[in-house]
């Protein structure tokens, strides 16, 4: 069916069976034939339009809804699993963002927070749920209609605010979640999981945002001397330049990132690899780095 996946078909799913298995059988169906990645980004497109809607005017966020929709982001996120860049990532954020914070927000505060924090525990991902409290941290969301509004860029935001901000959608129960985020993002750090979430880079900056500014920085330094995990770090600060070409960008993601080694490290991997991949991705982050640079002068 894939790129045939009507909106009505669509409807029907999530009208007719449990969260998790329309997901499901939405993703089956998708993934049922070859198609252009054209067609599956509109039929994705369809299925969050249909979201949208069930939510806005009949559907009841619940556990099951929630963990579902977390669950399900990394598909559209990054669909296939498919090497993307984090201003992609982020594009497709911002519109889950705004469908989970319309769906929050006929609960009351305090319902609010106790739903976010009964699902993190047994979510397959956390990248949404990092990503949702740093947007919600960065005030780009109307917290009463939902509707997005301009970015405040992460350099701009303090602790405080961070937490005002966030406590005045999920009460007080924001900081049991944040230390539930805090506890899984731990376990995944020790064996490496971070890099097998969906978007690394939206656990790291909540994980960097939230107080723990030491820990993020040094697992990111670590995962650099790994040579299992060198060439995530490599992908990790790769964005979209105006251009179409790719760009580090150099200054907010030196917070999180020892861009003096990462680069060392890249010449290592160019120099002396036998990994023709290696090669290929220190190559690509020394090209992205040098935009990154260069751009800091403009």
């Amino acid at each position: 069916m894939g790129a045939n996946l009507r909106r009505v078909d669509i409807d029907a799913i999530f009208a007719s069976e449990t969260p998790r298995r329309a997901f499901e059988t939405i993703e089956a169906q998708l993934l049922g034939e070859e198609i252009a990645s054209a067609e599956d980004e509109d039929a994705r497109g369809r299925v969050l339009e249909a979201l949208e809607a069930a939510f806005a005017e009949k559907v009841l966020l619940t556990p099951e809804w929630l963990a579902a929709v977390c669950d399900a982001s990394p598909n559209y996120l990054r669909p296939h699993g498919a090497a993307t860049t984090s201003f992609a990532i982020s594009s497709a954020e911002t519109r889950l963002c705004a469908l989970l914070i319309g769906a929050f927000l006929p609960l009351a505060r305090e319902e609010r927070g106790a739903l976010l924090v009964s699902v993190i525990p047994s979510l397959a991902d956390i990248s949404l749920l990092c990503a949702l409290l740093c947007r919600i941290d960065r005030s780009e969301f109307d917290l009463d209609r939902s509707g997005a509004t301009p970015a405040i860029g992460l350099e701009s935001q303090g602790a405080g605010s961070e937490r005002s901000l966030a406590a005045s959608f999920f009460a007080s129960y924001i900081e049991a979640a944040r230390s539930g985020l805090f506890a899984r993002i731990a376990r995944l750090a020790n064996t490496g999981g971070i890099w097998t979430q969906c978007a690394p880079s939206s656990i790291l900056w909540f994980w960097f945002t939230s107080g723990q500014e030491q820990e993020a920085y040094l697992f990111v330094k670590r995962s650099m001397q790994d040579p299992r995990t060198l060439g995530f770090v490599l992908e990790l600060a790769l964005e979209s330049g105006d251009a179409g070409d790719e760009i580090v960008a150099v200054r907010r993601w030196s917070k999180i990132i020892d861009f003096n080694t990462l680069e060392m490290r890249a010449v290592e991997l160019v120099m002396s690899s036998a990994s023709r991949a290696d090669r290929s991705r220190a190559r690509r982050f020394l090209d992205a780095f040098a935009q990154g640079k260069s751009d800091l002068f403009k």
